[in-house]
């Protein structure tokens, strides 16, 4: 009996925390700009932290994670804007060499009212190092980007 119940309290727990990770509001869709990146974005309080991957070019793919904080949000229509800027890590993959770095985020979005979509317009630049065949990489030091993005 103590380890069914051992179980059953095992699986309540990880329900309820399903429920509390589905309830934060998310978006889903893509930045398009310096680069070209996929992006997931995910409700962490009144913050967010966005999950990117995305193109430079045909040969390099790089990650990034970022935490952004809101820092403001004006009443400028009915829908919501809001100020963000976090720092973040990236990792990017190329033909020749692998590279990581620090990243950092600062923008603007703005999430209609009345249907279920978000517009930005950001800056991330990243600051790598490569990893192998030693050097800077300066090809993500600028990357400025609009995106659009399904909330759900």
């Amino acid at each position: 009996i103590e380890k069914t119940m051992k179980k059953l309290l095992t699986i309540l727990i990880c329900l309820f925390m399903s429920l509390y990770i589905m309830a934060q509001p998310r978006a889903i869709g893509l930045r398009i700009g310096s680069i070209y990146e996929l992006s997931y974005q995910h409700s962490v309080g009144s913050d967010f932290v966005e999950v990117d991957l995305g193109l430079w070019t045909s040969r390099t793919l790089q990650a990034t994670v970022v935490y952004d904080f809101i820092f403001a949000s004006p009443n400028w229509t009915e829908g919501t804007w809001n100020w963000y800027a976090g720092p973040g890590i990236g990792l990017g993959l190329t033909n020749e060499f692998m590279y990581l770095g620090i990243a950092g985020q600062v923008g603007l979005e703005y999430e209609f009212a009345s249907i279920p979509l978000v517009l930005s317009a950001d800056v991330k630049p990243m600051l790598s190092l490569g990893v192998h065949g030693a050097g800077f990489y300066p090809g993500s030091l600028v990357n400025i980007c609009l995106g659009v993005k399904y909330s759900f």
